[in-house]
């Protein structure tokens, strides 16, 4: 069996696709017999990346699920935000560009950590773009103790154009690319994302599509009344749902912006905002022309997920930064349409007018008529739930751990015989 360490930027409790597809993953290598440690930050959300205070974890090392979790302290620096990203252009190695990008956590001590390694390690698996320290401590504890070594970049392909060129530069940039060649093999989430990293040079052949799952009873079984009743909403009120983290980015801004155009015409539904709040969204929302029509919810506990999921009708990821997305598959199993951005992983795993709708990415206007659509004509977000349903049911996590564990044994054997 083999000592493998994972290197992520949150781990449980924290709540996200890239800590949940490696809670998964850390767990069934652990139950196959590997000894499984992973490496992380000490916070909790992910404004802590860059911005001091809120809620810390404990530093551990700390047995979940008989994995060891390790997390490690984020370090800042006064004005920080000017500070690194001048420091950045100083003429250093890696490790400095690495640490000194603005929207990277500073974790030296992860760092150090990887440079003096405790022990024997057979395979090191890190993620994820944009956050470049990390990956470069993966590749560091690979390189000291002789491991294999697999990077999860989980790649938010840009969309053309002009609004996707700040994206193209933070996440596919000559660094990052660099880190990436580094490793043994690259799991990726989905065929676009494998395409968009071969055009950089990351090889075709040396990247495994892995892509993530859904689990039913985590995700549904919740209570259409009290997720209803907990929002002083009618049980007849139509519902459109968003679960991310509220930003542009993730297309929050977009769904207010086409809300409140249906709005102005009297188009009748509800919208049910959750997840933590970033400073882009925070903006939106001091100008929000109908806050009586608007839930805004912050973080959910499960119990709280698995109501927001049973309650709404429609669900809405109208975003710019999808690499999967698991949240519109868990919506659809509980039997809402689903309406998005024509981009990233949703772009990939749904079909437009067949199992969602799905619209040109940036297109307010579009947006705005898909969700009128939905919101008015029973008949047809009635047959596209149903489509989404079905959908959805084809993604199962034992599918995705099989890959990305095959891949691991495939390493370790290479490893062992070489």
């Amino acid at each position: 069996m083999a000592n493998i360490v994972h290197v992520c930027p949150r781990y449980f409790p924290a709540r996200g696709g890239v800590e949940l597809s490696f809670i998964k993953l850390s767990e069934a290598a652990a139950r196959r017999g590997h000894t499984v440690s992973v490496w992380t930050t000490d916070t909790a959300a992910v404004q802590g990346f860059t911005v001091s205070g809120g809620r810390r974890l404990s530093p551990g090392p700390e047995p979940i699920n008989g994995v060891e979790v390790r997390r490690f302290p984020i370090r800042y620096l006064p004005a920080q935000r000017y500070v690194r990203t001048a420091a950045h252009y100083l003429p250093f190695g890696t490790r400095w560009k690495c640490d000194t990008l603005r929207w990277t956590p500073w974790v030296p001590a992860l760092t150090r950590a990887a440079t003096h390694p405790p022990g024997r390690v057979d395979l090191v698996h890190a993620a994820g773009l944009p956050y470049s320290s990390l990956l470069f401590a993966g590749a560091r504890l690979a390189e000291r103790t002789g491991a294999r070594l697999v990077m999860s970049p989980f790649t938010h392909v840009a969309p053309p154009g002009r609004v996707g060129a700040g994206m193209r530069r933070a996440y596919l940039s000559p660094l990052n690319v660099r880190l990436l060649l580094k490793a043994d093999r690259v799991f990726v989430q989905t065929e676009l994302e494998r395409q968009a990293l071969a055009q950089v040079g990351i090889s075709t052949a040396r990247q495994t599509i892995v892509g993530l799952g859904v689990e039913p009873s985590e995700c549904t079984g919740g209570s259409r009344e009290r997720g209803r009743r907990a929002w002083k909403v009618a049980d007849d009120a139509v519902v459109v749902g968003h679960l991310a983290n509220k930003s542009w980015d993730k297309g929050t801004v977009d769904l207010l912006d086409a809300a409140e155009r249906l709005w102005d015409r009297s188009v009748p539904f509800a919208l049910v905002l959750a997840g933590p709040e970033m400073r882009s969204f925070s903006n939106r929302w001091a100008r929000v022309r109908f806050p009586e029509r608007v839930v805004n919810l912050g973080e959910l506990s499960d119990d709280e997920r698995r109501d927001f999921f049973a309650a709404i009708d429609v669900f809405a990821l109208p975003s710019y930064v999808e690499s999967f997305g698991l949240s519109p598959l868990e919506a659809a199993l509980n039997g809402a349409a689903v309406v998005a951005y024509d981009h990233g992983g949703p772009g990939e795993i749904f079909r437009d007018g067949s199992n969602a709708l799905l619209a040109p990415v940036g297109d307010v206007d579009v947006l705005a008529r898909f969700i009128e659509v939905l919101t008015t004509n029973v008949s047809e977000r009635a047959r596209l739930a149903a489509a989404a349903c079905r959908l959805a049911s084809g993604y199962s996590w034992s599918r995705a751990l099989d890959v990305a564990l095959a891949g691991y044994e495939a390493l370790l054997q290479a490893g062992r015989s070489s």
